[in-house]
């Protein structure tokens, strides 16, 4: 129904009202600030019997982690989240180190910069004022992207944007991009981080902003 769920790990022991009792309103706070994405979370738990074991895994749990991965990724429709959950699952399965568990891996090909052109700084505008214009994300997701790493990076951000507290998604976004590659990891950069001064003119002016990059990039009509 378009929700999307985050999870909060609570300290051994402890139910919310006991943490609540013990050390107040602001120790809850900081645990939901936290919170993970449930795949995330979900991904963690069914992996675990790969990451505690000492040696190789033995052959029934990785048909048993291959199966229940399955299961999971079936239930998920296509798009950024099911290809994420589909590359962490057979990293883990190839027993690849190149990943950090806990975190959902790229699931977008490498792409290489492009040449600049005056519609691909329209639409890195267009990327910088999703992220810390929040006003404006309704009308910047009914455009169109030309440019490859653009549009991986928009599919992103949406996903993000999903899942992120209020005034968090920057942060989010910066963490994201050190697990992407090439022109993709670019553009989410310095979409997150364009600069104080960008930042504080798309906090002032996003309206002006947002008609810019509506005059330079058509949105999709159906």
């Amino acid at each position: 129904g378009g929700l999307s769920a985050s999870v909060v790990q609570l300290p051994e022991g402890q139910d919310a009202d006991g943490l609540l009792r013990a050390q107040g309103p602001k120790a809850m706070e900081g645990l939901i600030a936290s919170a993970r994405h449930w795949l995330e979370w979900r991904l963690d738990r069914l992996l675990a019997p790969l990451t505690a074991s000492t040696g190789e895994a033995s052959l029934e749990t990785l048909q048993a982690v291959e199966r229940d991965g399955m299961a999971l990724v079936e239930q998920l429709p296509d798009g950024v989240l099911r290809r994420s959950a589909e590359q962490r699952l057979d990293v883990a399965l190839r027993g690849s180190g190149e990943q950090t568990f806990g975190t959902l891996p790229p699931a977008v090909a490498v792409v290489q910069p492009s040449a600049t052109t005056a519609r691909h700084r329209a639409e890195r505008r267009a990327l910088r004022l999703f992220v810390h214009a929040p006003e404006c994300r309704e009308l910047l997701q009914c455009l169109a992207f030309q440019d490859h790493a653009c549009r991986a990076a928009m599919e992103w951000l949406n996903s993000l944007a999903l899942v992120a507290m209020e005034g968090s998604i920057a942060v989010m976004a910066l963490e994201l991009a050190g697990h992407l590659q090439g022109a993709v990891q670019v553009e989410v950069n310095q979409a997150a981080a364009p600069g104080p001064d960008v930042i504080a003119v798309l906090h002032r002016a996003h309206e002006v902003e947002l008609q810019a990059v509506l005059d330079a990039l058509e949105p999709i009509t159906t």
